[in-house]
């Protein structure tokens, strides 16, 4: 660990809702590129940063805590715990709780609106270059950062790994509360104005939330937003619902490459 690091641990050890990490080395000139990274829901709610960084990711992580990789290859990582999740975890169940801020589309608004925040917080380190900033994530975390994408044009390149389906798809639970939007726009559409921002999108052949065909229709209508630019990738693994050291080398080349 690096001496700064060092001293950003401590001075974050008192504010257990969310972490950073800088990487080791000689600051770049005008700083480090920033990974803004997204936690996923994982119908667990003990953890929130600790999913993705530190000793004791989640198992669909494939036993990788994605932040320390990111930060080994020369990113600023920040990750915060969303509302409800870690050290902002409820007695309530997610009914209650979603009821409790007003109902549907008020939770995902202040959860979008803490990512908003985050993207101003990453901007403000003096070791930060405030022009490369990515929003990262899998499962909900994905679905945070392509909704943070659209709608924070600080966000320079947007990875998202396994959350894209059609309104008709979209399988409303309990779960989903925390995702649900008040305006009820198509997912598709809104990623794609992510236009004309690198945005890398993957998914599973055999993931169950997210079937292949409502995928697929997905990424044929941003696809075509983009105009068939390579700056939108889609990604296909033959995999459920879960994230591989394949998703994590893809995720640092497409960030090598556009950030």
């Amino acid at each position: 660990m690096s001496i700064l690091n060092a001293i950003i641990c401590l001075i974050l050890s008192v504010v257990p809702a969310n972490r950073l990490l800088v990487p080791q080395g000689e600051k770049p000139d005008k700083g480090w590129p920033a990974v803004l990274l997204l936690h996923d829901h994982g119908a667990r709610f003990e953890k929130g940063w600790q999913k993705v960084i530190g000793d004791n990711p989640e198992p669909y992580y494939s036993g990788m805590a994605i932040g320390d990789s990111l930060a080994a290859h020369g990113y600023v990582v920040y990750c915060a715990d969303a509302l409800y999740w870690g050290s902002r975890r409820s007695h309530l169940s997610q009914r209650q709780f979603s009821d409790s801020l007003g109902g549907p589309g008020e939770w995902y608004a202040r959860v979008l609106a803490d990512d908003q925040a985050s993207v101003r917080y990453l901007q403000s380190l003096p070791f930060v270059d405030s022009t490369r900033i990515a929003a990262a994530g899998f499962s909900y975390g994905a679905y945070r950062a392509w909704n943070l994408a659209a709608e924070e044009p600080a966000v320079t390149v947007c990875i998202a790994a396994h959350w894209m389906t059609t309104l008709a798809q979209n399988r409303y639970n309990d779960s989903w509360l925390c995702m649900a939007r008040k305006d009820q726009q198509p997912f598709a559409q809104i990623a794609a104005s992510i236009a004309p921002r690198p945005f890398l999108l993957q998914y599973g052949t055999t993931d169950k939330l997210f079937p292949v065909s409502a995928v697929d229709t997905c990424i044929h209508y941003i696809d075509s937003v983009y105009g068939g630019s390579p700056v939108f990738h889609s990604e296909k693994y033959e995999c459920g619902h879960v994230f591989t050291h394949k998703h994590l080398q893809n995720w640092l080349f497409w960030l090598k490459k556009h950030l």
